[in-house]
């Protein structure tokens, strides 16, 4: 059996790599990114979800190998409708320095149907 190949942001090389092993660099990254939108996370990132609530909540992703690069999306959660319980924005931003600074904030606004079903997502 291959042994799992995680996302490796050191990879491709230009600088060392011949193109075999650009390529191959490449396709395992790709799988990896592809494994993590699969699966709603990637390997040595450690997750933490708060309880739904009325009070936005942040939730966090850390990468494990590198504590300095954290990832925080603030979640408000809908009280009335069929928002109600779900989420209604979701702000996302990114710290490379361990959470002193973040990224200027993207926010994801999504809509609910009277059912609570999701209708629509935008990003601004």
């Amino acid at each position: 059996m291959a042994t799992y190949k995680k996302f490796d942001r050191n990879k491709p090389n230009g600088a060392v790599d011949d193109g075999a092993a650009t390529l191959t660099g490449i396709n395992e990254n790709e799988q990896a990114l592809l494994d993590a939108v699969a699966g709603g996370i990637a390997v040595d990132w450690n997750l933490s979800i708060p309880s739904p609530g009325p009070e936005p909540a942040d939730v966090t992703i850390a990468d494990a190998d590198d504590a300095n690069h954290v990832q925080k999306l603030t979640i408000t959660w809908g009280t009335s409708g069929g928002a109600s319980g779900n989420p209604v924005t979701v702000v996302q931003q990114r710290s490379y320095d361990g959470g002193s600074t973040w990224t200027d904030p993207k926010t994801c606004t999504i809509a609910w149907n009277a059912s609570g079903d999701p209708v629509s997502a935008t990003w601004s």
